[in-house]
């Protein structure tokens, strides 16, 4: 299908896979993809950084330098049916349909897409996906590699930003950082299921509680990180494109930058 497919059509409903959360708890129109449903189609754009090995979005054309233009995301127009089934069913969504979806968008009745083009930025590389939803009501879809990779849907001319970023629990975006995250790797000749103390092999777990105050809990974990991002490409990939998050609960201030850092050195 091609997007001009979807013209005319009413938008049913928005889903966000994998959304970024308020401060609140509630989520936000940040998230790893956005996907747009319509009457008869989906308008599906995702990180490939969170769901394909392919650091690149969509190529859509050569600008006049010669640079290949993208929106930075995947894009894909799908059949609904295929839509329904594009990613795992087990991660968060959020969907906003019906009267919510109208207030958020700034219609009486239910939007129809009655434009779609790509706008390109000053430096002429990267684009962003515009829509028209309705009389005065335009939306942008793009995308942001430093918060972990995200697609934005926002108002034209509005840029998604997030003022606090603390990694606290499961529930927190990139909670793939927390040492305790069920990410296996092998160190030393041993598989260790996660970062966290709890699973450092006996030997390691008791010299470091016999002294708890010693260099010893952020030498292990580095070693332990340095490994899992060495052995996990997807993972590796998403770090050293995001920001840097303000705190990981478990990890020493500094030592994250200092794993980003020998990943560079490895991987340059």
């Amino acid at each position: 299908m091609l997007l001009e497919d979807l013209y005319f059509q009413q938008l049913h409903r928005i889903e966000l896979v994998e959304p970024w959360r308020h401060d609140n708890g509630t989520p936000g129109l940040l998230a790893g993809a956005v996907l747009l449903h319509f009457e008869n189609g989906v308008l599906a754009c995702w990180s490939p950084l969170r769901y394909g090995m392919r650091p690149s979005g969509t190529a859509l054309g050569i600008a006049a330098n010669g640079v290949l233009t993208s929106p930075g995301y995947r894009l894909s127009v799908l059949p609904t049916e295929a839509g329904d089934k594009r990613f795992d069913l087990t991660l968060p969504r959020h969907c906003i349909s019906g009267h919510a979806l109208q207030d958020l968008v700034g219609t009486d009745t239910a939007p129809r897409l009655m434009l779609a083009n790509m706008v390109v930025d000053d430096a002429m590389i990267t684009l962003r996906l515009r829509l028209g939803l309705g009389q005065n009501s335009t939306w942008q879809l793009g995308y942001l590699p430093a918060l972990d990779g995200s697609v934005g849907f926002s108002p034209q001319g509005h840029t998604l930003t997030i003022r606090t970023w603390r990694v606290e629990n499961a529930d927190s975006p990139a909670s793939w950082l927390l040492p305790e995250s069920p990410y296996p790797f092998v160190l030393a000749g041993r598989i260790w299921p996660s970062a966290h103390p709890n699973h450092w092999p006996l030997a390691l777990r008791k010299a470091w509680q016999s002294q708890p105050d010693s260099t010893a809990y952020r030498t292990i974990l580095r070693e332990a990180l340095i490994a899992r991002f060495q052995q996990h490409d997807q993972f590796r990939q998403r770090l050293l494109a995001i920001q840097l998050p303000e705190s990981v609960k478990g990890l020493p201030e500094g030592l994250l930058l200092e794993v980003v850092n020998e990943l560079r050195r490895l991987f340059r």
